[in-house]
């Protein structure tokens, strides 16, 4: 039974289910400064379509990380696929396995907003590089939710709260990112519908996006992380 809004990603194999879809994946992209030396890290890579082609295009150290093993699969037979290499690492994105200061730039989309945000921001920082790029897609609250409102979305997307723009900035700034630009889009769903069955699997998140599209926004966070003080344990 695949009843959660992550399950039912994974098991049609939706790719680029944030607003602003793959073509936003493209302009987030062209802001990163990226060379053959680069070490990129994609966050919840779910089945590898942001993996592929920053290989593809940036042909750098690429890692995908993520907890869902079917999406794991999934991004492996695309890389196969497309005859590229990149490591895909089984892993809680609040708990990633890699030693600190590992990566120069890392890309997270739609993801973090249903993990312990401020703990996966924490290794977010931990594993990036002093200066590292970080950038981030995640749903916010345009204005104060009421409780109703607030347990009908959560029920849907199994996530803790939906973040203002400002508390996004407040935990962003906690975990050591400084220099943080944004810009907003609207809560439109972008994914293609490919039978009757899905449509229908969906209606509850077509629902949220429909009667809260004015209410719910998604903010593209850019930053730099800058550690100072801040000790992380490994």
């Amino acid at each position: 039974m695949h009843n959660t809004y992550l399950e039912l990603l994974a098991y049609y194999g939706v790719g680029s289910a944030h607003p602003g879809g793959f073509a936003l994946t493209r302009k987030i992209m062209e802001t990163l400064e990226i060379d053959t030396t680069s070490k990129v890290v994609d966050l919840g890579c779910g089945t590898g379509e942001t993996l592929a082609y920053i290989v593809r295009n940036y042909t750098c150290q690429v890692t995908g990380v993520d907890i869902n093993k079917h999406m794991l699969s999934q991004a492996e037979q695309r890389l196969k696929h497309e005859n590229l290499q990149a490591e895909l690492v089984h892993a809680d994105i609040s708990q990633l396995p890699f030693p600190s200061n590992t990566f120069d730039s890392a890309i997270s989309e739609s993801v973090i907003i249903f993990t312990d945000i401020n703990k996966t921001l924490e290794e977010c920082s931990r594993v990036l590089k002093e200066n590292g790029t970080f950038i981030a897609v995640e749903m916010s609250a345009l204005y104060p939710l009421s409780m109703k409102e607030l347990t009908e979305i959560k029920s849907v997307y199994g996530i803790e709260k939906v973040p203002a723009f400002d508390e996004w900035v407040r935990m962003l700034e906690q975990a050591g990112f400084t220099d943080i630009i944004h810009y907003r889009i609207g809560a439109a769903p972008t994914m293609k519908f490919t039978s009757s069955k899905m449509i229908y699997d969906f209606m509850p998140h077509i629902n949220i996006m429909q009667r809260y599209g004015r209410r719910l926004g998604y903010e593209v966070f850019k930053c730099r992380c800058i550690k100072g003080n801040i000790e992380y344990k490994d």
